[in-house]
């Protein structure tokens, strides 16, 4: 019937590796994912992509003792995976040129399925915690989203060459917590009830309050050039509450030394051949 459901999916405790962060995914998992295909006509009806419970938690890598082997095999894949994309890309522009008919009615094809792609994703959490920093003072910053979709508008008449993305969000709201509890070292089992409660709550020390929002976008279709000022390709009309930003003198404090304390760990990251595996030890000297 062109439906494809799965359910309570964990995400790779790896995710972040290949863009080479001090970073990892502490738990993750999406609850649900829907995907309805039109079979019959998958050129004109929507493609409907559902998810709902997309729940993230990020937090400082653990810094791994210097293993030349390891990080020479790494450095040839990602060398691999690059030489790859250069290969698909020229592999793409020969095939582009060799066929350019068939390449252009597959490019609209593909084209007016992204354009026909409907989105609704519900209950988005987003979570960074960091315990490492400041022992003393553990602190987490997320963004919650209740409801997010980006689907295509009623069936209204509307010019030929025009197409159109109607983009809903419901609740947006991003917080700094300057005093927390680290969930990502609950149990796996309580993780996703945790992140539930957490995103619910309103006792949060909200940078951004929940907001929402609705963006019309209109794009001319047309293969001509255009030629009016007056004329965009690209037009957009934005509907947004009145939002309100507040930030404390902590909240505040917190962010410099978590920038600093990045830029720390990144050099880290990138010395960390040289690092000496024995402790530093003082020694007194009598006059």
């Amino acid at each position: 019937s062109g439906a494809v459901e799965l359910e309570n999916l964990p995400l790779r405790k790896d995710a972040l590796r290949e863009f080479d962060l001090p970073f990892e995914v502490k738990a993750g998992f999406i609850g649900k994912i829907t995907l309805q295909i039109p079979f019959y006509r998958p050129h004109s009806d929507p493609w409907v992509i559902s998810m709902s419970q997309l729940n993230l938690i990020i937090g400082p890598a653990q810094l791994q003792e210097y293993d030349g082997e390891k990080e020479r095999e790494e450095e040839r894949e990602r060398k691999k995976h690059l030489l790859k994309a250069l290969e698909d890309k020229f592999k793409s522009e020969c095939e582009q040129k060799g066929e350019s008919y068939w390449y252009s009615v597959t490019a609209s094809v593909v084209t007016r399925i992204v354009e026909n792609i409907e989105l609704k994703i519900q209950d988005v959490h987003l979570r960074f915690e960091d315990d490492f920093s400041n022992p003393e003072k553990p602190f987490s910053f997320g963004v919650c989203i209740n409801n997010v979709s980006a689907q295509n508008p009623s069936r209204e008449l509307v010019q030929k060459l025009l197409r159109q993305k109607q983009l809903e969000i419901k609740d947006f709201s991003v917080y700094w917590d300057t005093e927390c509890e680290m969930l990502g070292k609950l149990p796996a089992n309580e993780i996703q009830d945790a992140m539930t409660q957490c995103m619910q709550s309103r006792h949060h020390q909200y940078i951004f309050e929940p907001v929402c929002a609705s963006v019309l976008l209109r794009r001319n279709a047309s293969k001509e050039p255009l030629r009016s000022r007056n004329t965009p390709r690209i037009e957009g009309q934005v509907q947004l509450e009145p939002m309100s930003l507040r930030l404390s003198q902590v909240q505040y404090q917190q962010i410099m030394a978590f920038l600093k304390e990045l830029d720390r760990r990144e050099r880290e990251m990138l010395y960390r051949k040289w690092r000496p595996k024995v402790p530093i030890s003082m020694k007194q000297v009598h006059s």
